[in-house]
């Protein structure tokens, strides 16, 4: 019988229901074979493992899950803006998730994206700067609306550049990829000291040296030994989200190396550029810019814990110095301290305001004024022919000459000094001469190891 004629047929009622239950029975799904308890339990983690979405930064394999991602969001201010939606993305390049925003702004696409390795949240509004299409003829005849303050969406130059993290001292970074890097673990000492771990990146002839330490660990940092020039402040730098200044060491006009450092309650950090060989070395402004964006891409990572770089350490504030300015720094609770206010009247006129520290035989004394106070500063007993400059020492927050008197290879003076249109800096460090005699005088490598600590406290502060 022909298809045509079948459909032509009027069936009966009971044709229909015979027809129509043969039809469900075969399309009916067969009943699945029943599973071993085991495959059962492989079945279910299976689908749990699926059910899990997890993005992973492919350069320092740190892992986060939507669900991690969701709720760091919702205590962001993403949706201080707008409602997440559920649609969303792992860019492990970047390391970040990417969740939509139900954000109503014209021309816009707005996204909250969760750093994986940070935990930091920001929204990336992806405006095509483009107005939509008119839906009627009076929307098409309407007048545009007005400018808004909307950000738009520019493109990070780093985005794709490497990243070094370190969990366990909480900070990542971004390095360009013509650069090689490499993790600096066993160094060795200086001064007595074991030096503090590094990063060191190295691009042709530059070297860019990263050096950190915890608080609690008795590692040694700072420039050390450079070539002689003048240290100059150049602009500025951003490290950590809070803008320093810029150090730059020029000989003969040529930059011949960069210092940044600063401290914080649970970490130290000092960032230098040198040339491997600092006579010929001459830093470029492109080497300039690539160390600007280094310092700046610079994060922290996970909870920090505030620890006191100098704990048990005794602080001293002066009294106001010149309008707004204020010196403090810290010692050692076992030195014994004497103040002397300024106008102090001394054999060759008013003294400036001074500090000194005495512990056992020795004396580190300081001297502080505004540049144009008529006061006089104590100098020490030393002829100028006999100052030698012996690298550099970390001083109110930049690298300055330390000078030292050496006398038949015994170290008895150490001289540092900082000047700024507020400020005039003299500190110094010997033997009291009335307790050792001179031909012993001999500064040992712990004394001038402290002395070093003591000027990197330094700090100008608001009374």
């Amino acid at each position: 019988m022909s298809i045509q004629r079948i459909i032509g047929v009027k069936l009966s009622a009971i044709a229909v229901a015979l027809l129509g239950a043969l039809v469900l029975a075969a399309c009916s799904p067969a009943e699945p074979p029943e599973l071993t308890p085991s495959a059962a339990a492989e079945q279910q983690a299976a689908a749990e493992q699926q059910a899990v979405e997890v993005c992973v930064d492919k350069d320092t394999g740190t892992q986060m899950t939507y669900e991690e991602a969701v709720a760091i969001a919702e205590d962001g201010l993403c949706t201080d803006q707008g409602p997440l939606k559920e649609t969303h993305a792992c860019n492990d390049t970047t390391g970040t998730w990417w969740i939509d925003l139900d954000i109503d702004q014209p021309g816009c696409a707005p996204a909250c994206v969760i750093n994986i390795v940070d935990e930091t949240v920001d929204i990336n509004w992806r405006c095509t700067g483009a107005l939509p299409e008119p839906s009627s003829p009076d929307a098409a005849s309407a007048e545009p609306p007005a400018p808004t303050d909307t950000p738009t969406a520019t493109p990070d130059p780093i985005a794709d550049w490497p990243k070094y993290a370190s969990q366990a001292d909480g900070f990542a970074f971004r390095y360009p990829p013509t650069w090689s890097i490499e993790l600096l673990t066993d160094r060795p000492a200086a001064d007595g000291a074991p030096a503090a771990r590094a990063v060191l990146l190295t691009q042709e002839t530059l070297q860019l040296l990263i050096e950190f330490k915890r608080p609690d660990e008795a590692t040694a940092m700072g420039p050390g030994s450079l070539a002689a020039g003048t240290v100059e402040e150049r602009g500025g730098v951003i490290l950590f989200e809070r803008e320093l200044p810029k150090h730059v060491l020029v000989d003969e006009g040529k930059d011949k190396a960069i210092f940044v450092g600063d401290r914080y309650p649970d970490l130290e950090v000092y960032i230098q550029l040198v040339g491997e060989d600092l006579a010929s070395a001459e830093i470029s402004a492109a080497a300039h810019a690539e160390f600007d964006q280094i310092t700046a891409s610079f994060t922290r990572t996970g909870t920090q814990t505030e620890q006191d770089a100098y704990p048990g350490w005794a602080t001293y504030t002066s009294s106001e110095v010149a309008p707004g300015v204020a010196l403090t720094f810290r010692y050692r609770s076992d030195w014994t301290l004497t103040e002397t206010q300024a106008g102090t009247e001394t054999p060759t006129g008013p003294s400036t305001a001074m500090a000194v520290l005495q512990h056992d035989t020795y004396v580190l004394r300081v001297q502080y004024k505004y540049p144009a106070d008529e006061t006089t500063m104590v100098a020490a007993d030393v002829p100028d022919s006999l100052l030698m400059e012996a690298g550099t020492a970390w001083f109110v927050n930049r690298p300055v000459p330390r000078l030292v008197v050496v006398d038949e290879e015994r170290l008895t003076h150490i001289f540092v000094n900082y000047t700024d249109d507020t400020l005039l800096v003299n500190v110094d460090l010997s033997q009291d001469p009335t307790i050792i005699a001179d031909d012993e005088l001999d500064l040992s490598v712990g004394i001038r190891n402290e002395m070093d600590k003591i000027l990197a406290s330094f700090r100008l502060v608001t009374p």
